[in-house]
């Protein structure tokens, strides 16, 4: 796993400012961009897109201070802080949306495989001038609280998601030229993407995903369990034993906390390590024995399933 050293937070305004590349230990293999645009003051839209071939865990320190709606268009994330008396761990998976608040918080944000997100980032004093729905957002969100609500991302969200997104890389690959974005129009499309995030809200199930403290611990203990050998799987009531679960609460918790089942989750991350090992040019017999598979053809079809195409593709295309 790609990790920083836990004492080597980044302040969030410094990731902003500074973008991924000198910041993030990323390897060759792993492709990310982290474009911000300054709206206007005190709004800002980012977009954060591309791919880990290992779990990346970024501790960061949330100094910026902004309201944040995102939308996650691929790709699943994770954050945890528990560097307060009311820790948490929060999950955004594909096609959701969220609202959320971490005013001065420490945490872990951890992100693997295909990703791409678009956020829209306001200061509370300018929100709380908008027209806001109190249903979804705490009239008094100055204060400080951490709280984050989800929704399903309808076609319309994830449409103007995509455009911001779209937009905002065109600035990034055009600035100057004809197909530069006018701040006005990407600010529009902000706004309607907020909208979109509080109507969702408004229309959505409570959240009920916030897993006790000490459950999510054992349940971050049971995926480490899980993926410390790549090549065999535990079975399920050996796992829940080892991380100090139920049966139950250990299948229930890893769709809540990793938006995956538990083995669904091993088959992703053994899937991710072969096309590493692949990339790096091992023959695909050797990378299927890592594994645990004894029938290549098993292999192959396990990992078509997965990516769409072949192993022995993957070694043509290198």
């Amino acid at each position: 796993m790609s990790s920083f050293d836990a004492k080597a937070e980044i302040a969030a305004s410094r990731l902003l400012a500074t973008g991924i590349s000198s910041l993030l230990p990323v390897t060759q293999e792993d492709k990310c961009i982290l474009l911000k645009r300054t709206l206007q003051e005190g709004i800002d839209v980012v977009v954060w897109k591309g791919r880990f071939t290992q779990p990346m865990e970024i501790d960061i320190h949330d100094d910026d201070h902004r309201i944040t709606f995102s939308c996650s268009l691929a790709g699943t994330s994770h954050t945890r802080f528990d560097d307060g008396a009311s820790p948490l761990v929060h999950t955004l998976q594909e096609k959701e949306a969220s609202i959320s608040f971490h005013p001065g918080r420490v945490g872990t944000f951890t992100q693997v495989g295909q990703f791409d997100s678009v956020m829209v980032m306001v200061r509370p004093d300018i929100l709380e001038k908008w027209p806001l729905d109190t249903s979804v957002m705490p009239s008094d969100i100055t204060i400080g609280d951490c709280y984050l609500t989800r929704c399903a991302c309808n076609a319309e969200l994830r449409a103007t998601a995509q455009v911001l997104s779209q937009g905002l890389c065109s600035v990034q690959a055009f600035a100057g030229s004809n197909t530069d974005r006018l701040p006005l129009w990407l600010l529009g499309q902000c706004l309607v993407m907020v909208s979109l995030i509080q109507q969702g809200n408004r229309h959505s199930a409570p959240h009920t995903d916030r897993i006790p403290w000490r459950d999510q611990q054992h349940l971050l203990r049971a995926r480490d369990l899980l993926l410390q050998d790549l090549s065999a799987a535990p079975t399920l009531p050996e796992l829940a034993h080892e991380a100090g679960l139920s049966l139950l609460k250990l299948k229930c918790g890893f769709r809540q906390l990793f938006g995956h089942t538990v083995y669904g989750l091993f088959q992703r991350e053994r899937m991710q390590e072969a096309r590493r090992q692949l990339n790096l040019g091992l023959p695909v017999l050797t990378v299927a024995s890592d594994l645990g598979y004894s029938n290549a053809s098993h292999f192959a079809a396990a990992f078509k399933k997965q990516f769409g195409i072949t192993p022995s593709e993957v070694k043509r295309q290198r």
